[in-house]
């Protein structure tokens, strides 16, 4: 019963009507239907993450004891028969002799995290158990949950206050009562203590006395919980829960007939039209529908009655119930699902539907105009939003309520399954799940909040103030979408990616017992005054430390166990809801013992058996962690051991102590085994940068540092090799990149004029880490990652050191040369913003093109009206990076308009526009005017500008003129990407987004001819244009006409390779007619814009005031798709106007007289570099002397086709098409 505490706070428990409505009429249901059953309830705290302490424990224990003393008074009981005549005389006599036989009916218990001191403040988990019969057990779930959440909330959590909670329970019930939503209090299961409940009921009766003073069109209806409802002469609300329908299944076991088994039952109790809104998820909306178009029995009819006889109404369950409950899935999807259904049976009158799931104010908002537009009414039962919603005081972040459930585990020894329209909420054993979603045929949908663990996080993306960014995250629904499989939805889509990912260790090297959770908010800490490796226990913590550290292993949370039995257990507990990832320790080398009688083995080949065999909701990936060599012996772990564990179901060994590489192995194996579908790349991106944009926190110093951990040979080699115009990218870790890219800012930073902007060397590692972590893993992104934001970075600091605009490099024996004039144009700021410009210019780039975007509608597309869709992304994203971490920058004058015009400048589409002012201003520059002292200030801002923007261009595209060993690594892995890609747009079903089609990986001609062909088309005239005004990136023309002379080798051994073995050539390309020539130039004319005349002043086309849709300019996905079937040869997709890359092709059947050899292939093919572009024309300045083609027949302005087959398609660079 409740006490008061010392402050004179009610706490616990009122009454034993401090409960929700639905749980007194399921047991005046089980006492007339079910009244000797026994069941089980177990008690689940989805965030596992948040900890009891022992002081929770011991108050929780006392209050749940107090239970015992709780009984229904003859004034309640008449107030219930008088409110709820529904319920019946037999029922109300046995709930007034009703007790909670806490000593007969409850375990509870404390179970202490491995480590945690101990006393009041030792942390643990709680365990609850209610088990007895079902009409006796049925009233624990609410006060045990309600309980729980307060003890967690006195006791751990306490950084709050009840301050402005009536206030701000008033304000909400405002908001709503004047938006016209017809709502209810709901939060009795979660709320933070009884005190909140009761403010917030005090709060909804304020603002239920303004709206109907007001005369606002909203209604407040009541409150779920009976002993409010009775305090303050409101009506108790509610109906049923998915206990009712899992119990009945379990007790069957005809889950096709559970549904309507369940509704039969609930109609004979209670009537018709009485208690009438049926709760629809238990086993998928879609299998209860099924039941209820089933006639529903007439008044009296006996429950046992079989459907199909005679004398039934034909008056079906949807007829006669009021409506139905939605409690989860996507609510707009359900709206549409229960029109359709009532309007496919020609049901009139308006039916309701009451939301439930997860509702803030902007939600029943959103719900009732999409309600009411279907024609349905809507209601709200609105809990946690109401009575759990608190800051902390300290600091300005959420106080998140506990995700805490109490559900029906078994009945009469029979286990319970719950499948929900979440898998998220799906429960029970796993083989029975699986049977169960088998007989339903039951498509599992995947969350609409994510994980369930992460319900009311301060971050769920429609609890932020960047609503208009959130909308387009939710609004993301791809035109191919009702083709494919049932769809995932924002979270679900990169599961690993958003930190959701776990880890079960299994640790058999302790030596001792152990059993801890490790959240990466709390890792293990380091032992004091010992050796990170000093002994097992302190390798292990070493290992659990780097999984969690955000910047190298970047899981949500660790489970470490010695016990196989809790691995079990935990692997069943996580795979439900998320991604896990087993590791399991072999001892095989030190034991001495067969590789059969590990226990390693044992456990890898049960796991690999249940993965095969579909047990787990989410993926589970094991991995086989090898003992270090014996420092006696010093013998490593031999190749037949791993394979012993390769062949038992491991997907890699790796070695402990876990290290960086043994990281990036591992991480890479899960992020491509949880590569989302295509329906759902980069569906997140939206509502992170909204999550972004709201974020105010101050970034903590790194934990990991790669300067510190790299072996100082290593780095001095890292430092030297930045040096170098042949920079091995490939041949360095993330981590070796990262060490790059800080003596890179730290050596332009040296610079005297940028004193002011130095920050310390620990937060420009925060930074690059905050920076990498935005990029995806190499092996979900192939090319787009930060291996090429480093590689595009070093060309610019290349460029910045032989302009002089950085300090010389101390070791360099480079001779300085005179700056010419325009070069003397670009200060140290600018390079130091050209720098920044360039590590951050494709962050969390998804790996296809702006192309594929516009194509599926994409949330960014519609946000960026389809134009530079990604680049915009990338300038918005990394702005939020540097506020954070380099807020000094982001104050300077034009620092952000500069960043944007460098960062927009990658967008391929606008190559020939910045080629046409570059030639203008070598034109100027050429006539006499070399003095800019001469220039106007605006045309010398114009200069600079153009001078920056020509500089990131180059520097993205600058893989083809790196030395060809370096150059060709660049080719092999962009192919990689746009393959990756042409699967997405098999797997949609779209056509597709890359000129000439997905590349076959294998063909080197194909690849050759496209690198020849774009060094002809882009890199030769954009190094050479540029070269003429800086002289000092001359080295890089130099490079490509060795690269140009070297893929022709190529070329000429790969026709004679296929010549002298005889075979076809089916991917050699043969040159295009003439009549191809002229559609395809027909085809390019029409998608131009209207010629725009260029400023006489060397203006950048990036300037702010150039606007490059002034001319009438027609959308790339109406271009695009006129064309894709006016061409029969074309395979592009793309819906982007553009012509980047060039593509001989040929008809799928081949003329007879048409040469068809590889002898004839075309010279000049191009795969382009950035995104699918149009050129408004191709200019007609000088070119390099090395730009020639071979053949006058396939001279289209410099412009070709590929075969339809073939070819590298898509485009390079920034955007990658």
């Amino acid at each position: 019963m409740a006490t008061t505490n010392s402050g004179g706070v009610r706490e616990g428990i009122a009454s034993i009507f401090d409960t929700d409505l639905y749980k007194l009429t399921m047991q005046c249901a089980v006492l007339k239907h079910f009244p000797a059953e026994h069941v089980s309830y177990n008690f689940t705290n989805r965030t596992t993450h948040m900890k009891f302490n022992r002081a929770a424990f011991t108050w929780l224990q006392n209050q749940v004891k107090l239970l015992g003393d709780i009984r229904a008074t003859t004034d309640e009981i008449d107030w219930l028969g008088a409110t709820c005549p529904y319920l019946g005389a037999d029922y109300l006599a046995y709930l007034k002799q009703y007790r909670f036989k806490v000593a007969e009916q409850v375990d509870l218990s404390f179970n202490p995290v491995h480590g945690s001191s101990e006393g009041d403040g030792q942390l643990g988990e709680i365990s609850i158990r209610v088990h007895g019969l079902w009409v006796g057990t049925i009233l624990y779930e609410i006060p045990l949950l309600s309980l729980c959440s307060e003890a967690y909330f006195k006791f751990v959590d306490k950084d709050w206050n009840h301050n402005g909670q009536m206030e701000k329970a008033e304000h909400k019930g405002c908001q709503l009562l004047e938006s016209g939503c017809s709502f209810s209090e709901f939060g009795s299961r979660r709320r933070r203590d009884y005190h909140t409940h009761d403010l917030v009921m005090q709060g909804l009766l304020q603002a239920k006395k303004k709206g109907e003073k007001g005369g606002w069109p909203g209604k407040f209806t009541g409150t779920s919980n009976v002993h409010f409802a009775k305090k303050y002469g409101v009506l108790p609300i509610g109906t049923v829960a998915h206990e009712w329908t899992m119990g009945i299944a379990a007790l069957s076991g005809k889950y096709d007939h559970a549904n309507e088994e369940a509704l039969r039952r609930w109609t004979m109790t209670f009537g018709r039209g009485v208690l009438s809104i049926a709760l629809t998820d238990t086993f998928g909306t879609p299998s209860f529908l099924k039941a209820f178009v089933k006639p529903a029995p007439k008044d009296g009819e006996d429950a046992t009655s079989n459907s199909s006889t005679e004398d039934w109404s034909t008056d079906s369950y949807a007829t006669i119930f009021t409506g139905v409950r939605q409690d989860s899935g996507n609510p707009l999807d359900f709206i549409q699902m229960m029109k359709t259904f009532y309007d496919g049976r020609g049901i009139k009158g308006s039916k309701t539907i009451v939301f439930s799931d997860s509702l803030t104010v902007d939600r029943c908002i959103e719900y009732k105009q999409a309600t009411e537009a279907a024609g349905l009414t809507p209601s709200f039962g609105v809990g946690t939003y109401f009575t759990n919603d608190f800051w902390h005081l300290s600091v300005n972040d959420k106080s998140v309520p506990m995700n805490i459930v109490i559900k029906l585990a078994e009945v009469n020894g029979k286990s319970t399954v719950k499948l929900s329209d979440d898998r998220g909420k799906n429960m029970g054993p796993s083989k029975l799940v699986d049977e169960v979603k088998h007989n339903l045929g039951y498509t599992d949908k995947s969350l609409v909040e994510g994980d369930e663990a992460h319900r009311w996080d301060a971050a769920a993306p429609w609890a932020r103030d960047m609503d208009y960014l959130a909308a387009f995250a939710a609004a993301y629904t791809p035109a191919v979408r009702h083709e494919l499989r049932p769809a995932g939805t924002r979270e679900q889509m990169e599961e690993a990616a958003d930190g959701r990912c776990r880890a079960v260790y299994y640790c058999t090297s302790a030596g001792e017992h152990v059993s801890a959770v490790h959240h990466w908010k709390d890792p293990p800490a380091r032992r004091e005054g010992r050796s990170e490796e000093d002994g097992p226990r302190g390798v292990v913590g070493a290992n659990v430390r780097i999984l969690l550290d955000e910047d190298q292993g970047g899981f949500h949370e660790v489970f470490l166990s010695s016990s196989s039995r809790e691995c079990w257990e935990r692997i069943e507990q996580y795979a439900g809801s998320t991604p896990t990832v087993v590791l399991l320790e072999s001892q095989q080398l030190q034991s001495g013992k067969g590789a059969d009688e590990d226990p390693a083995i044992a456990f890898l080949r049960s796991l690999a058996t249940d993965v095969q065999g579909a047990r787990y909701q989410h993926h589970v990936i094991p991995f086989v962690i090898l003992p270090a060599a014996s420092k006696i012996a010093d013998i490593p772990p031999s190749s037949e051991t791993a394979t012993d564990y390769l062949n038992a179901g491991a997907v890699e060994t790796l070695r402990s102590p876990l290290k960086p590489e043994d990281l990036s192995r591992l991480v890479g194996h899960v992020k491509e085994e949880l590569r989302p579908r295509a329906d759902l790349i980069g569906v997140t991106m939206a509502r992170n940068l909204a999550d972004s944009i709201r974020d105010t926190s101050h970034p903590g110093k790194p934990s990991h540092r790669p300067d510190k951990t790299i072996l100082p040979a290593r780095l001095r080699y890292i430092n030297s090799a930045v040096q170098w115009w042949g920079f091995p990218a490939h041949e360095m870790s993330m981590d070796e990149l990262t060490c790059a890219t800080l003596f890179m800012v730290e050596h332009v930073l040296k610079a005297p004029e940028l004193a002011e902007y130095r920050i310390s060397r620990s937060d420009i590692m925060g930074l690059l880490l905050a920076t990498r972590r935005q990029y995806k893993h190499e092996r979900e992104v192939h090319y787009h990652n930060w291996r090429h934001a480093v590689d595009v970075t070093q060309s610019i600091y290349i460029f910045l050191v032989n302009i002089g605009v950085c300090p010389p490099v101390e070791s360099s024996t480079r001779r300085a040369t005179e700056r010419t004039s325009l070069e003397r144009v670009l200060t140290p700021l600018d390079g130091l913003i050209l720098l920044v410009s360039a590590i951050g210019h494709d962050v969390g780039h998804p790996g296809v093109n702006n192309a594929f975007l516009v194509a599926c509608n994409h949330p960014l597309a519609q946000l960026y009206n389809d134009k530079s869709v990604l680049e915009n992304y990338h300038c918005a994203a990394y702005t939020q990076l540097l506020r954070r971490h380099w807020p000094s920058l982001t104050k300077i004058a034009n620092f952000r308009s500069s960043m944007i015009s460098n960062i927009l400048a990658t967008d391929m589409q606008r190559h020939f526009e910045y080629m046409a002012t570059l030639g203008e201003l070598k034109k100027k520059h050429a006539d006499g005017k070399q003095n800019l002292d001469q220039w106007a200030d605006k045309d010398r801002e114009h200069a600079r500008e153009l001078m920056m923007a020509l500089l990131m261009k180059a520097a993205d595209i600058s893989n083809v003129a790196r030395p060809f060993a370096v150059s060709s690594e660049w080719a092999k892995v962009l192919i990689s990407e746009f393959a990756r890609q042409g699967e997405l747009e098999q797997e949609l079903g779209i056509p597709t987004c890359l000129f000439g089609g997905p590349p076959n990986k294998d063909d080197v001609l194909s690849a050759a001819q496209s690198q020849k062909g774009f060094m002809n088309l882009f890199g030769f005239p954009l190094f050479q244009g540029i070269s003429e005004i800086i002289p000092s990136v001359a080295c890089s023309v130099e490079t490509l006409q060795v690269n140009q002379a070297t893929w022709e080798q190529k070329i000429q051994e790969e026709k004679e390779r296929r010549g002298s073995e005889g075979k076809d050539a089916p991917l050699t390309f043969s040159s295009v007619g003439r009549n191809e020539i002229n559609k395809a130039e027909t085809m390019h004319h029409r998608s131009e814009p209207a010629v725009m005349p260029l400023p006489s002043a060397p203006s950048s086309p990036s300037k702010r005031d150039h606007n490059p849709t002034a001319a009438s300019r027609r959308s790339s996905k109406d271009v695009a798709l006129e064309h894709m079937h006016s061409f029969p040869s074309s395979r592009r997709g793309s819906k982007d106007e553009s012509l980047t890359t060039i593509l001989v092709r040929s008809h799928a059947t081949s003329n007879a007289t048409q040469p068809s050899s590889a002898a004839t292939s075309a010279d000049t093919n191009v795969a382009g570099e950035g995104e699918s572009r149009r050129p408004p024309a191709v200019p007609s300045s000088p070119t390099a002397g090395g730009l020639r083609e071979s053949r006058s027949r396939s001279r289209l302005r410099g412009l070709k086709f590929w075969r339809k087959k073939s070819g590298l398609g898509g485009e390079r660079g920034s955007e990658s098409s």
